[in-house]
């Protein structure tokens, strides 16, 4: 590498780590935030107002990403982004926006009909009233990072989701309201985010049309909604599909189960995708750094992923307990099944961030859609089944989905197929360690996870078993791909010491 490139490389380095560093923090915080609200509304709503709920959200985020996350990517996605793109995308996204505020209002009694839940009618219209205000917020986020501008959006994610899904939600909780709480939340969050990002970014997103932009933002626009549906559909399959044969409180159950998983996706797996997408983006002509860059990323987030997903298996009944309540203890089983889940969710997330970067939004739609029909199918022929049973289909189709985004990467990256999974071992060695330990504490002291004594101590133990293995050989243990991470700890904790000093 040249002088001149290595001053090319140093500033989007540097906007890269921070940007990983805000979002991911912006995680933590959001992750902390959704899960103590849960802690409370838990033990104030009852569990078929969480499946109501569920079912009108989920029919909402389906209609709201058909066409505008499409558009939206498309502008990240675009080398250069000329006013032409910019105002044509605009006119595109509120006129998708109109026709699908018409078609959710007209189909809400037709959905409500079908999926045996009448309560559904009024708040899908209310949601419906909102879809524009997502458009146009979409665009303004989908810019905001496309200029990398990850403190902004941190902060405005974060003031959101307080305001709207935490002091709103849990107020109209209280004062009775049921599941108008969640959906109310809701509202008030999606109003916050309009605010924010449009500060600033309004005067320049005025509708106009120019023709010859049309063509390039649809056709990677639609494929990038066709993925983005796909993966609404399979997100919430069970709310979906299943309320005709279950009810709202089954679905509740098997849908919180799935959401306690999706924390660890909104602490470590979003902010890596926010991050990298739009970075990528700019390297596509660069094989060699994007190769790099993945395999860094890859590394870190099998990290996080193996032991999280180990962690949340031996310690759900706890978990459970303490985060909702007696009254949700058949969502134990459901969290056991789907807890390896949370690595697929995790590692998935650089891979498809990485195809989509690239400009490979037609493998990633079909492998999406492969994956979430096998989804469909699985819960239809086994939708009499215990909710284990229908939680080890979303198992088994996100393993098999796992291979094959493995695959796609690879070949994107025109590497071996092993070449992508080593720099996934010191996650999977981290995790036989604590499967270890698990194994001998349980056998030496008689204590069990499934206890708050057993889980504390296994805790406690797996906190040390980390530090031993960075501090007793570093290089063994975090291999080349995530020393970066050591160093910048080190340097991190280096310069606040001399700061204090």
């Amino acid at each position: 590498m040249t002088d001149a490139d290595g001053a090319k490389v140093a500033p989007l380095r540097r906007k890269t780590a921070r940007g990983v560093l805000v979002t991911g923090s912006r995680g933590v915080i959001i992750g902390i935030v959704h899960v103590l609200t849960l802690a409370v509304l838990a033990r104030i709503l009852t569990p078929a107002d969480f499946g109501l709920a569920a079912t009108v959200t989920a029919i909402y985020g389906l209609s709201t990403l058909l066409v505008q996350q499409g558009l939206a990517d498309a502008l990240v996605q675009r080398r250069q982004l000329t006013d032409a793109a910019v105002s044509t995308a605009m006119s595109l996204i509120l006129a998708a926006a109109a026709v699908l505020l018409a078609a959710l209002w007209g189909l809400a009694p037709w959905l409500a009909h079908t999926l045996a839940l009448p309560e559904l009618v009024l708040p899908l219209r209310i949601l419906a009233l909102v879809i524009p205000v997502n458009a146009v917020t979409r665009l303004w986020w989908s810019d905001a990072r496309r200029d990398l501008e990850f403190d902004r959006i941190a902060v405005i994610d974060v003031v959101s989701s307080v305001v709207g899904g935490t002091i709103v939600a849990i107020g109209l909780a209280l004062a009775g309201l049921g599941y108008w709480a969640l959906i109310g939340g809701l509202v008030v969050q999606e109003t916050c985010r309009m605010i924010g990002f449009g500060r600033g970014r309004w005067r320049r997103f005025r509708p106009g049309f120019v023709p010859d932009a049309v063509g390039p933002l649809v056709s990677f626009g639609a494929l990038s909604s066709a993925w983005t549906a796909f993966g609404q559909i399979y997100a919430n399959g069970e709310r979906l599909i299943l309320p005709p044969y279950l009810g709202a409180e089954a679905v509740a159950f098997l849908s919180r189960g799935r959401s306690i998983v999706g924390i660890f996706s909104e602490f470590f797996g979003i902010p890596v995708n926010q991050v990298l997408f739009p970075v990528l983006a700019k390297l596509q002509n660069e094989p060699e750094r994007v190769f790099r860059g993945y395999r860094e990323v890859i590394a870190l987030s099998a990290l996080l992923a193996v032991p999280s997903a180990i962690v949340t298996y031996l310690l759900a009944a706890p978990l459970v307990a303490i985060f909702l309540g007696r009254q949700w203890q058949p969502v134990v089983p459901v969290l056991q099944v789907v807890a390896a889940n949370i690595f697929f969710a995790i590692i998935g997330m650089p891979m498809v961030a990485t195809l989509r970067g690239l400009g490979r939004q037609k493998l990633a739609a079909l492998l999406m859609g492969a994956q979430t029909l096998a989804l469909i199918a699985g819960m239809l022929l086994l939708r009499e089944q215990s909710l284990s049973v229908i939680a080890s289909v979303i198992l088994a189709t996100s393993a098999a989905a796992f291979l094959g985004w493995n695959w796609l990467v690879s070949r994107a990256l025109g590497v071996s197929y092993t070449a992508t999974l080593v720099p996934m071992r010191a996650g999977f060695v981290y995790g036989a360690c604590l499967i270890v330990t698990g194994l001998v504490m349980t056998a030496v002291t008689g204590l069990s996870t499934d206890g708050f004594v057993g889980a504390a101590v296994f805790l406690v133990l797996a906190a040390a078993e980390l530090v031993l293995l960075v501090l007793a050989n570093p290089r063994w243990f975090l291999g080349t791909d995530t020393q970066w991470l050591r160093r910048q700890l080190i340097e991190r904790l280096r310069s606040r010491i001399a700061t204090r000093s």
